[in-house]
């Protein structure tokens, strides 16, 4: 739509108010009112999300990459945080629960930019036009695990890293809390969990789909990966309503295993029970 009509006056639209969000206060959100605003058809009518998916793939693969982020700078404050500050006679990172926590924010974090970045390669062959089917297809299940896992992980990150802090980390002027505040929109825009744990599950029923997951997880090796096909393949065949209560498990499922696997393929050790803060 057009700030300006075809007749070059303002167009029939109004900014009725600036949302005041959670977070994310550094862009604007606001609510709008059309009243006989001019528009303009862009691409097929009955066509409009189909035409948006391919916007979608890519704001998706965003979207996780800021929860990578987020889990990334969380984990380096709380680290060097704890080689400055004592308790018990002892800096914080020489008490072996905290260094316990430390690694397994890391093993989150790890495990969220090793899937993201398998996604941006699959969307790189995608755009170039040099993608087999089979990584169009693992694409297509793959963003929606990558998107809804990472959203749910930088919050629990986001989340501990603020109790790594104990008290300070309640405190505004430690950039803490703004982490957690603009970690919570990832599981909610661009399709929250459930929207996509449904999706995912509606993918999955494509042979070519379930193939191509299968594939990449017995390529890398993943721990766990019999389990989680086997819960795919299950949710694959249920009726809808059984399908639909288990697709958060399936997702989850299928999104860790294959984090594990691109963690076991580059040589990261992870002891039990892995990646630790599995949301849920």
């Amino acid at each position: 739509m057009l700030r300006d009509g075809p007749d070059g006056r303002r167009n029939g639209y109004r900014i009725d108010r600036l949302k005041d969000k959670l977070g994310t206060r550094a862009m604007a959100t606001g609510e709008v009112t059309l009243d006989g605003a001019h528009a303009e058809l862009v691409g097929e009518a009955e066509r409009g999300f189909a035409q948006m998916t391919a916007m979608l793939n890519i704001t998706r693969l965003h979207n996780a990459i800021t929860a990578a982020a987020i889990m990334r700078r969380s984990i380096m404050l709380a680290t060097a945080y704890a080689a400055q500050r004592e308790a018990f006679g002892r800096k914080l990172q020489e008490h072996p629960l905290h260094r316990e926590v430390l690694d397994q924010m890391t093993a989150e974090a790890d495990g969220a930019l090793y899937l993201t970045m398998r996604m941006a390669q699959l969307l790189g062959r995608i755009e170039a036009g040099t993608a087999e089917a089979a990584e169009v297809a693992l694409f297509r299940v793959g963003i929606a695990l990558a998107k809804l896992y990472t959203g749910k992980q930088a919050v629990r990150v986001a989340s501990e890293a603020i109790e790594c802090f104990g008290g300070q980390g309640y405190i505004e002027d430690t950039g803490l809390p703004r982490l957690l505040r603009d970690a919570q929109v990832l599981p909610i825009w661009e399709g929250t969990t459930s929207v996509l744990s449904l999706d995912a599950v509606r993918v999955l029923r494509r042979p070519e789909s379930m193939d191509a997951i299968s594939a990449e997880l017995e390529r890398l090796e993943a721990p766990n990966r019999d389990c989680a096909l086997d819960l795919a393949h299950s949710a694959a065949r249920d009726e809808p309503e059984a399908a639909e209560r288990a697709a958060r498990r399936v997702a989850y499922a299928l999104a860790e295993a294959w984090m594990r696997g691109l963690l076991a393929q580059a040589g990261v050790e992870l002891r039990p029970p892995g990646i630790g803060l599995r949301p849920r």
